[in-house]
C-alpha cells in the first residue's frame, strides 16, 4: 500500500511506559482538562536538542485535574496523552515546549476527538512560548479535527486484509494536505520568531525539507550556537538528503534511462544493473520490516514463475541487514536475485553515496517497483502493492 511506512508512523505517536519521578515540590505542570476525568495520563518528554533521549512518566487525573512535578533543566518537549482516548494523535494530545524551571498551567476540554486547551507559563530570564503555542494550535482547530478523522479512517484501513488502494491513497493525500496546512501556520510563527526555541521546534517538524534549509540560514546565531546546534546540523543533513531524493524522483520517469548501480547480493558478489540488459527487469525496493512488502511476496512469486525467462526480478532490500534478508529469502523460498541497498554518508555539507540506490531512484515509500525494458529504460514506477503493477507486466509480456 502506498506510503505504508508512513502509516505505521501514524500509530507510534504515543509510546507508553510507566515510571514515577516521585518529587512533590515545585510543580512544573498543573491543569484541568474537562473530559479527561479520572484518566491515567501518560507523559513522554525529550530535550529539544536530543529527541532520541525520551523519558516517560505516568500521572493520575482526578475529576480532570492533574499535576506533574518533574523539573527540567533544558528546553523540553512534553507530550501528554489520556489513557482511554481512542485515537491518540496530534489532535488529541497535549504538547508543550517547556523552558528550564518553567511553571505552566493548562485549562482545556476534550470532545469530538480534539483536545482544546490554553496554556500559561511563568519563567525567568527566558521567553515562555507555551501561550503562543496553544493559541496557534487553537487557531488551527478545524485542520486538527480533519486530521484526526482522516487518521482514524487510515488506521482502520491498515488493519484490514483487503484494502482499496485508490481510496486509501486518496485519504492519505488529503491527510498530507491538511498536515501541510498546519505546518504552514507554524511557518508563519517561524518567520516572525527566528530567535525562539519554538521556531526551531516547528522547523524540525517541517515536512517540506527545502523550507527547513531556507530558514536555517536565517536563524539567529544565538540559536545556532546553543545546545540545539548538533540537532540542527543533523536535521539540515537529513533535509539535504530528502531534497536530493525528491530531485531524483523527478528524474526517474517513464522513458528515461534507469540509473546505473552496483550492489552486493546475499553471497557477497557485486551485481551490476547492466548485466541484466536484454530482458525486462523488475526492481523491487522493499524491506523485511515492511508488512506490505512481505504480504506482496506470494503474488510476486506467482508472476516470477509466470514470466520466468522473459523478465528478471531484482529485490533491493532497504534499511535492512544481509542476515535478515537472507533468513527471509531462505524461509520464503524467494527465487529471484536479492541485493542489499547501501548507505548514505554525510560529512558536513557534502553528501556522498556508498551504493545508496534507493536515493538514486528517489524512493520515498515502500514497496516501490520499477519495470525496465530490455534496454534498461524505465517503463513504469509503482508505489505499493496495487494491481496496476501486475496489469502492466501482463500488458508487456503476454
Amino acid at each position: 500500500m502506498k506510503k505504508n511506512n508512513l502509516y505505521l508512523g501514524l500509530a507510534l505517536i504515543a509510546a507508553i511506559c510507566c515510571t514515577s519521578c516521585g518529587r512533590q515540590s515545585d510543580v512544573t505542570l498543573s491543569g484541568t482538562i474537562e473530559g479527561w476525568n479520572n484518566e491515567r495520563i501518560f507523559i513522554a518528554h525529550s530535550p529539544l536538542h536530543n529527541p532520541d533521549s525520551v523519558g516517560y512518566d505516568t500521572i493520575q487525573a482526578t475529576d480532570g485535574k492533574f499535576t506533574y512535578d518533574r523539573i527540567f533543566s533544558v528546553p523540553t518537549i512534553v507530550k501528554l496523552n489520556a489513557e482511554n482516548v481512542e485515537q491518540a494523535n496530534i489532535a488529541t494530545q497535549l504538547e508543550l515546549l517547556l523552558q528550564p524551571n518553567e511553571k505552566v498551567s493548562v485549562a482545556g476540554k476534550y470532545e469530538d476527538e480534539f483536545l482544546s486547551y490554553k496554556a500559561k507559563g511563568v519563567v525567568s530570564d527566558v521567553v515562555s512560548t507555551v501561550e503562543e503555542q496553544s493559541k496557534l494550535r487553537e487557531s488551527s482547530k478545524t485542520l486538527y479535527v480533519t486530521v484526526s478523522s482522516l487518521y482514524k479512517r487510515l488506521k482502520e484501513m491498515t488493519s484490514q486484509e483487503d484494502i482499496d488502494e485508490k481510496v486509501a491513497d486518496s485519504l492519505y493525500d488529503l491527510y498530507v494536505k491538511q498536515m501541510e496546512a498546519i505546518a504552514q501556520k507554524k511557518l508563519e510563527y517561524v518567520k516572525a520568531h527566528l530567535d525562539h526555541d519554538l521556531a526551531v521546534l516547528y522547523l524540525f517538524a517541517e515536512p517540506r525539507k527545502d523550507t527547513l534549509l531556507k530558514y536555517y540560514n536565517q536563524l539567529s546565531d544565538k540559536i545556532k550556537q546553543s545546545r540545539l546546534s548538533e540537532r540542527l546540523r543533523k536535521s539540515v543533513e537529513a533535509a539535504r538528503v530528502d531534497v536530493i531524493k525528491r530531485n531524483n524522483e523527478e528524474a526517474v520517469k517513464a522513458g528515461s534511462q534507469a540509473p546505473s548501480f552496483a550492489l552486493y547480493d546475499l553471497k557477497g558478489k557485486e551485481r551490476k544493473l547492466e548485466e541484466f540488459k536484454g530482458k525486462y527487469v523488475v526492481l523491487d525496493f522493499w524491506g523485511t520490516w515492511c508488512i506490505w512488502c512481505v504480504r506482496g511476496m506470494p503474488q510476486m512469486k506467482t508472476y516470477y514463475e509466470k514470466y520466468k525467462g522473459k523478465v528478471e526480478f531484482i529485490g533491493i532490500a532497504c534499511r535492512d541487514t544481509k542476515e535478515r534478508v537472507s533468513d527471509f529469502a531462505t524461509k520464503e523460498n524467494i527465487p529471484w536475485v536479492m541485493l542489499i541497498n547501501g548507505e548514505k554518508q554525510v560529512n558536513g555539507s557534502t553528501i556522498t553515496f556508498d551504493k545508496e540506490v534507493s536515493l538514486l531512484y528517489g524512493v520515498a515509500g515502500y514497496p516501490t517497483k520499477f519495470i525496465l525494458d530490455k534496454d534498461l529504460k524505465i517503463v513504469g514506477r509503482f508505489l505499493g502493492e496495487g494491481e496496476d503493477f501486475y496489469e502492466k507486466l501482463d500488458e508487456l509480456l503476454k
